[in-house]
């Protein structure tokens, strides 16, 4: 087997463990016996199995819905500043504007959460597929 085609196995086998979610129980052996230890081999199945979940339920995630979130925190505060400064005699559309206004900066806040969740997911797979690729013997 030549390396390229080898390397193409390995690869398609990576690809396929983050797709299912979790390390093949036979990659634990193959693991071992390129000089990995057992704690190492516990991080790389965990990081698949860990990261899988957050990948998968993210399902659109850019730049673009950044510029979204940060018009969602500019508009929730701006109508938290309108419910004070305008509103202040009126009790009642003062607290509904502060309402919304927390709303919308607090559902914001989630999605940069999310975002952030799903960056260091990404991160995390990315170092584990470079570990696998260096690691993972080929299967004879």
């Amino acid at each position: 087997m030549s390396t390229t085609s080898s390397s193409n196995v390995v690869d398609g086998e990576i690809e396929a463990a983050f797709a299912a979610g979790e390390m093949p129980p036979e990659w634990r052996r193959r693991l071992m016996a390129s000089g990995l230890n057992g704690n190492d081999v516990d991080v790389i199945a965990a990081s698949i199995a860990n990261t899988h979940l957050i990948i998968l339920r993210t399902t659109c995630s850019s730049t673009e819905n950044m510029a979204f979130i940060a018009l969602g925190v500019m508009g929730g505060l701006f109508l938290c500043l309108v419910a004070v400064v305008v509103f202040r005699e009126t009790t009642g559309l003062m607290v509904t504007l502060l309402a919304v206004g927390v709303f919308y900066v607090a559902m914001a806040l989630v999605a940069v959460s999310d975002e952030c969740k799903r960056r260091r997911a990404t991160a995390i797979r990315e170092v584990a597929r470079t570990v696998l690729r260096h690691y993972l013997l080929s299967p004879v």
